[in-house]
């Protein structure tokens, strides 16, 4: 058995060794050439192409993150800025209920007192209805009228949040009733 080492030329069609070494000319060895050169160039020319596309590809991912985490910066510090001015919004609509609760306190405190004055003012025996029907439908609508105007001061402010609603101050039992003395010239 020969070895790859005792290779000693090719073989001809008889089976007998030539003992001619194979020829190449000089031609051959430049075309070989310069096929490998294309084949090189092909080939970091494709390499470059590609590794350019890939950092393009990463360079766009890297953008859109950042676009992302500067978008979510952004929600969060909105949301951040609308819970504080529902939180404000809540305490002064508290505030405006809790006043208005109390000027409907003051008002019954004097329809109450002034019904229980008229009351005994009457001589025993006497009972003054119409006036009685008169201060439960006007007790009646001024709960509806007080209540009615306290929600839709509550839905103003939700609606219109920077915009201030008007609240008038409480009034004392001693100013209900008052009639202006016209002045004298």
């Amino acid at each position: 058995m020969a070895s790859l080492w005792s290779f000693r030329g090719p073989v001809n069609h008889s089976g007998e060794r030539s003992q001619n070494p194979p020829t190449t000319s000089a031609e051959e060895e430049e075309g070989e050439h310069r096929k490998l050169e294309k084949l090189a160039v092909e080939y970091n020319f494709l390499l470059k192409s590609q590794l350019e596309e890939q950092r393009l590809y990463y360079e766009r991912l890297l953008r859109a993150e950042q676009i992302a985490d500067c978008n979510q910066k952004q929600w969060k510090e909105r949301v951040r800025l609308l819970e504080e001015q529902n939180a404000r919004v809540e305490q002064q609509t508290a505030l405006r209920i809790g006043d208005l609760e109390g000027q409907v306190r003051d008002l019954m405190f004097y329809l109450d007192t002034q019904y229980k004055v008229e009351q005994s003012a009457l001589p025993r025996g006497y009972y003054c209805t119409s006036f009685r029907f008169s201060y439960t439908r006007k007790r009646a609508q001024i709960t509806d009228t007080s209540l009615a105007s306290l929600y839709h001061r509550v839905a103003q402010s939700k609606l219109n949040p920077g915009r201030q609603v008007r609240t008038t101050p409480a009034r004392t039992p001693s100013s209900f009733g008052r009639k202006t003395k016209d002045k004298k010239n």
